[in-house]
């Protein structure tokens, strides 16, 4: 009896551990040329790049996410590296969730007074409360916007605004930096939404010592965006690297990458 008891416990405990996902060979990455094998099975990285991991892992919202490596910079490196660790969160159907596509503005609802096309850069828009509306260098217009936030995350996003002039009656111009790659009709409901950052999970700079670096997500927000949380309408994520991020010609080492699932 003691036994079998031992080995329903044993069973259990398999059963509830966490699950641990290693990215140790350059084929778990996607750029996996950038990844040169050295001793001690650690991957040398010499480039300036965001390189993500080939594998995405499935999101559960109750459950935390724990990312873990080693990291060094390389013996003989000429300069000090600069590397971020960030997760690159996706939809459903595998698409990129970028932080434009989750942080409207509140108050910034609007709607189209003129059609446009694709190739459209100014945007006729009569906003309920203009005040909100500026030529701020990271915002950008999204369309078919829902008041309570429920089209998160949207992907109809334009190119970034680059000036705003008004026009009378309570309507503005929006031009834009390039085409707005979208289509919309008169009436059509749209807001003012920001961008730009990635989801930095840990700022490195190697020092010529191994040292351990670890970065926990966890849950899925309705709308923002966050180094903690993932963004709405995550399912799943790969974790990645800004490799060597303005600091071109560093050299650095990593070792032991792993996510687990607490």
């Amino acid at each position: 009896m003691k036994k079998t008891l031992s080995g329903v416990m044993f069973l259990a405990a398999v059963a509830l551990s966490a699950e641990v996902v290693t990215f140790n060979t350059p084929a778990d990455w996607r750029r996996s040329k950038d990844f040169i094998p050295v001793e001690n099975g650690a991957l040398q990285i010499k480039t300036s790049n965001h390189l993500s991991a080939r594998k995405s892992i499935p999101v559960d919202p109750e459950k935390s996410y724990k990312l873990s490596m080693k990291i060094r910079r390389a013996p003989g490196s000429a300069k000090e590296p600069q590397v971020y660790l960030t997760a690159v969160p996706f939809n459903e159907e595998g698409r990129t969730i970028h932080m434009q596509h989750v942080t409207p503005l509140k108050g910034s609802d609007a709607v189209l007074t003129a059609d446009c096309t694709k190739e459209s850069t100014e945007l006729l828009v009569k906003p309920e409360n203009e005040r909100y509306w500026a030529p701020i260098k990271s915002w950008r217009v999204q369309f078919n916007a829902a008041k309570d936030f429920s089209d998160l995350p949207n992907f109809a996003v334009s190119n970034n605004i680059s000036k705003i002039d008004k026009m009378g009656d309570g309507v503005i111009k929006v031009t834009l930096r390039g085409p707005a790659g979208i289509e919309g009709k008169a009436g059509t409901p749209v807001r003012i939404t920001q961008g730009g950052a990635y989801m930095y999970l840990a700022s490195i700079k190697p020092t010529e010592q191994w040292q351990d670096v670890t970065a926990t997500v966890k849950g899925v927000s309705d709308m923002g965006w966050s180094n903690t949380v993932f963004p709405a309408g995550t399912c799943t994520f790969a974790p990645a690297l800004l490799a060597n991020w303005g600091s071109s010609g560093s050299v650095f080492e990593i070792k032991d990458f792993t996510v687990e699932e607490l």
